[in-house]
């Protein structure tokens, strides 16, 4: 009995330091200024997916609470000028992609900010583009694509999720490689699209491969391969376009992560991409991205990051002029 007794007081004790742990711990990280991340999109998107899988361990990290908030509208750039807009401190970022911090700014004349006025803190993951048809097109893969197209005696129909989006602009720049004569069909979004490729309204599309694997695999949508320099190992048994004899070059993939107003201080920087590059190495958030489609990315420092923004800022600044796109809204 005595043992029992305490065995009892053992335990209540060791429960009381636990929650006066906890509590310490809450404490500090309350006491912590809040850290927010914007999502350009409402919720439930791609986006905001992977925002709210790495805000929690993020929060762990920095021992600071993270909040995700979804600011819609005008393809990302409302969400952006917030971001520009806030005290660059560190406390404000934006899970982004290249679409709303590169194409838009080059895009259209009305977004009032430039990609350079972002930087870096960490990309999480990379989804490989990949150009999918209708399955009553009678193609199978871009060879055939180009050939019919060629053939066929009218236009072949394009959708993307909106104009000037990064889905938008691979179509038109498959249609200038090609010389296919393609009409660009735009949509709110992915689902409409889809709906009417299921419903045979509109030919081809180029997307990403977690947005129509599902349907891929179900065999309702037909992909005619991947817009990739090597096949994906998320379906390595999907080729890719420049395989064929017909389409060569492209390797386009969108990444996703986090971005600070380019004059947030150095100091905050580098303890957001240390903390930040402890998350995308826990093998429970590389599983997710996977899992929803994506290419888990390798850690990467604030110089490679950099390099990687700037590079895919002038390839697409570049692209953009070529096409001569150009959106307002």
């Amino acid at each position: 009995m005595q043992i029992f007794e305490h065995f009892q007081r053992w335990t209540c004790a060791c429960v009381l330091a636990l929650a006066a742990t906890a509590a310490l711990n809450g404490a500090q990280a309350q006491d912590k200024p809040v850290l927010n991340i914007i999502v350009p999109y409402p919720a439930g998107g791609p986006s905001d997916t992977s925002a709210r899988r790495l805000a929690p361990e993020l929060s762990k990290q920095l021992g600071q609470t993270v909040i995700v908030q979804n600011i819609g509208g005008a393809g990302g750039a409302i969400a952006a000028q917030n971001v520009l807009q806030s005290s660059p401190d560190g406390l404000t970022l934006m899970y982004a992609t290249p679409n709303e911090v590169i194409l838009v700014p080059a895009i259209n004349p009305n977004a009032k900010y430039k990609p350079q006025d972002f930087t870096p803190i960490g990309v999480a993951t990379r989804t490989p583009m990949m150009v999918v048809a209708r399955t009553g097109l009678p193609v199978s893969n871009i060879d055939e694509l180009i050939q019919y197209g060629k053939s066929a005696g009218r236009e072949l129909t394009y959708g993307s999720v909106g104009p000037g989006s990064f889905q938008h602009i691979l179509g038109a720049h498959m249609a200038s490689q090609t010389k296919l004569n393609m009409i660009h069909v735009p949509y709110k979004g992915a689902a409409p699209l889809i709906n009417d490729i299921l419903g045979q309204q509109v030919d081809l599309m180029v997307t990403t491969l977690s947005t129509v694997r599902t349907f891929v695999d179900a065999g309702k949508i037909r992909s005619l391969g991947m817009m990739t320099k090597e096949r994906s190992p998320l379906t390595p048994g999907t080729p890719t376009v420049n395989e064929g004899q017909s389409l060569k070059g492209m390797d386009f993939g969108l990444w996703g992560g986090l971005v600070a107003p380019a004059n947030t201080p150095q100091a905050a920087q580098e303890r957001l991409n240390e903390a930040f590059n402890r998350v995308i190495n826990l093998q429970s958030v590389r599983d997710g991205i996977a899992a929803s489609g994506g290419e888990p990315q390798p850690a990467m420092g604030l110089q490679e990051l950099r390099k990687l923004y700037q590079g895919d800022a002038e390839r697409y600044r570049e692209l953009v002029k070529k096409l001569n796109i150009r959106v307002e809204n």
